[in-house]
């Protein structure tokens, strides 16, 4: 896939978050187990991969697809704020289940895919920064 098809622009894009393939299966076992909580630090691990290194495998997920209830943003910190961890894990693995069956709706050419660490840094890196009334800077989302 070209750099071009890479880039995630357009109302399709809205609620595709990519996440650590890892974390998330780590995320799948400590769910099943049901021996821990999960905690408002794993989905930040689950969202935030800078410290996981440049080899680090990032998937996309579709959190449009992560249930009833689940608020449509790809903003971690909302998502705590509405359903909680336990619950924003859920939504998480199963938007990425369902992300498997609803991917075709994406051309080839378009379509988000797996990709390093590094080459999402790289990505970040061609949204530019907005600066909002307040003075804040923010991120595009990708």
């Amino acid at each position: 896939m070209t750099k071009e098809g890479m880039a995630l622009e357009g109302d399709e894009y809205e609620n595709i978050l990519y996440v650590s393939k890892d974390r998330l299966e780590e995320l799948r076992t400590k769910l099943k187990d049901g021996k821990t909580d999960v905690t408002k630090e794993d989905i930040e691990g689950l969202v935030e991969p800078e410290n996981l290194g440049e080899d680090a495998l990032l998937i996309p997920v579709d959190v449009g697809d992560a249930g009833e209830g689940f608020p449509a943003t790809t903003d971690h910190e909302e998502i705590l704020t509405k359903v909680g961890p336990k619950q924003a894990a859920e939504g998480i693995l199963k938007a990425s289940e369902k992300w498997e069956k609803t991917k075709e709706k994406f051309s080839d050419d378009e379509r988000p895919i797996p990709m390093s660490v590094g080459e999402w840094l790289k990505e970040l890196e061609n949204y530019e920064v907005d600066e909002d009334e307040g003075g804040e800077e923010e991120l595009m989302k990708i």
